[in-house]
């Protein structure tokens, strides 16, 4: 069986996952960079802008010390949700 772009579930299901681990990767090493130097009591707040988004996606502010790779991506996959059942409520 294979989905609309053409690829086996499985090969799709591999990308899927070696994106989702790129990503992770990348918003570790995002956040250990921005965070150097800062007490882990100190508020941060991680935003993502990108031009198909209306507004920029937004953590709530956390210490260092709670903010995770796991609440970007949470705020992140919300903001996909939303727009994919926007862009069905419009078909």
């Amino acid at each position: 069986m294979a989905n609309p772009a053409g690829f086996a579930f499985s090969v799709w299901d591999e990308l899927l996952i070696n994106l989702i681990d790129t990503l992770r990767r990348l918003i570790e090493e995002i956040l250990q960079k921005s965070t150097e130097g800062l007490s882990l009591q100190d508020l941060i707040r991680i935003c993502v802008f990108a031009p198909g988004l209306d507004y920029p996606i937004s953590t709530c502010l956390n210490t260092v010390e709670e903010m995770t790779v796991e609440k970007v991506l949470y705020e992140i996959c919300k903001v996909l949700q939303s727009k994919k059942h926007s862009v069905w409520m419009r078909s």
